[in-house]
């Protein structure tokens, strides 16, 4: 607020509350505003024959290291028996493997985020999936519980830095034109 409006100090200090407004008023004025837009939608095979080869790619290594991060953060969740019988433990010390990846996922996209931002996208991309690759090799070869718990903390950190650069590259290979940004 402007000082204009008030002649001195006192008047600033107990100046009236703005008038409340009642819940049944808010409702009326904010539930009209959820109806989404009814904007025209480009069909998405012409979208997809508008890319080229290397728009292509980028999308491809992006979509492929999505679904291999899916692929072995589930492999574990389907061994959880095994694992427990490999390492003499009860099943919910194996889902603690689970629970550190999942929790350790933000870790990683800030550590990631900024290296993306700091250095571009593409060599943390590389260095993430080569950091993922090792890391999920090194699950198959853990020999004790406190490793593999090591490990799946290890590989929690580069699913969360996966994540942000994956989705970004596959986007990013997308015309600017049909970018969700846009």
């Amino acid at each position: 607020m402007s000082d204009e409006k008030y002649d001195t100090t006192e008047q600033r200090e107990f100046a009236p509350p703005a008038a409340k407004m009642l819940a049944g008023r808010y409702m009326a004025t904010r539930i009209p505003t959820l109806k989404p837009a009814h904007d025209k939608v480009a069909n998405p095979i012409a979208l997809l024959r508008m890319l080229n080869l290397q728009q292509w790619l980028f999308f491809l290594v992006a979509f492929v290291a999505w679904t291999w991060d899916a692929f072995d953060f589930f492999t574990v969740s389907l061994t959880v028996e095994d694992l427990a019988e490999t390492f003499g433990k009860t099943k919910a010390d194996i889902t603690w493997g689970i629970t550190l990846v999942l929790m350790l996922r933000s870790v990683g996209s800030i550590i990631f985020g900024l290296a993306a931002d700091r250095y571009g996208r593409k060599w943390p991309f590389i260095i993430n999936n080569l950091l993922f690759i090792v890391l999920e090799l090194g699950t198959g070869f853990c020999s004790t519980y406190n490793e593999f718990l090591g490990v799946r903390a290890l590989f929690g950190i580069a699913m969360g830095g996966l994540y942000g650069n994956a989705a970004a590259t596959g986007e990013s290979s997308f015309p600017s034109l049909h970018r969700a940004d846009s």
